[in-house]
């Protein structure tokens, strides 16, 4: 007696790609069982969403048979460091949108930078690029900063921030799982500044751990030493925290005095962060804090 197996098909089509070549930096085919059953939905302009909520514009070429995702592409495989080993999951959810979601070779996702000037291609880049601010000096990765050692701080029963206010008011209309990540990164995508910044949004890595991971490119322009005493300011608090920078790796992360500044100023998921340089010799980042 014969069984019948059936089968289901995903309401929500999706591939995966492993970056194996030299030429997926350059362009990067999609693969042609995925054209044949949804090809003819596609423009010749897609957008790669990912987790964060940057969007990029990505141009597709048609040759024959192949479909590649091409021009816009090889800034987006820089701008995440996608290396050989990667494996890159595109999730289509129609009208020629991509979800993409990015894992490195030890099969963890990444954690994806931010940057505005960057991420958001649909409208008019709202900062100047780092390099029109501030002079770019070489890292010191023989050294860290003589007063890379940071200042205890006398803790405070009763935060007198707006920020730290908010912030207590907000905890009773969360949801467990955090904010709305789309409204805080629409919020922040409005802010606008004279001084160099960066957004973060708030992944859980940020919110549970004691470190956050900062663009190189966006350090590399003011980072002095490997180590270094960074102020984070709020209202008219500030938290003192370690800056480490890896010219070699190219990575920079903020740790020691993170998870204080984090608890403190109740930050949850779905929050985005905004870190404005306004000192460069003391290193002061006023951060400002969109609630999802």
């Amino acid at each position: 007696m014969s069984a019948f197996r059936q089968a289901f098909s995903a309401t929500t089509p999706r591939f995966f790609k492993v970056i194996v070549e030299e030429s997926s930096s350059i362009k990067l085919k999609i693969p042609p069982k995925f054209v044949m059953k949804y090809g003819d939905y596609l423009s010749k302009s897609v957008r790669l969403k990912l987790p964060s909520g940057c969007q990029w514009q990505v141009e597709v070429t048609k040759s024959d048979s192949e479909v590649w995702f091409d021009k816009g592409w090889p800034e987006f495989f820089k701008f995440y460091t996608l290396n050989y080993g990667h494996f890159v999951i595109f999730t289509y959810h129609g009208n020629s949108m991509f979800e993409v979601c990015i894992f490195d070779r030890t099969a963890t996702e990444i954690e994806y930078p931010i940057i505005m000037d960057k991420c958001y291609v649909e409208s008019e880049p709202s900062i100047k690029k780092l390099e029109d601010f501030i002079p770019c000096p070489k890292i010191r990765d023989n050294s860290p900063s003589p007063s890379a050692r940071l200042p205890r701080r006398r803790r405070t029963d009763s935060p007198t921030t707006e920020a730290n206010i908010k912030g207590k008011e907000d905890d009773f209309s969360r949801k467990n799982d955090g904010g709305d990540p789309d409204t805080a990164l629409q919020r922040a995508k409005a802010f606008k500044s004279e001084n160099a910044f960066i957004m973060i949004f708030m992944q859980p890595s940020y919110i549970h751990r004691y470190s956050v991971s900062i663009p190189f490119r966006f350090v590399m322009n003011f980072a002095k030493f490997r180590q270094q005493v960074v102020k984070l300011l709020v209202g008219d608090r500030s938290w003192p925290a370690l800056l480490n920078v890896s010219g070699l790796y190219g990575k920079a992360k903020i740790s020691s005095g993170w998870h204080e500044f984090v608890k403190e100023n109740h930050l949850r998921l779905g929050d985005v962060c905004i870190f404005e340089l306004m000192e460069v010799n003391d290193l002061v980042l006023k951060v400002h804090i969109f609630r999802g």
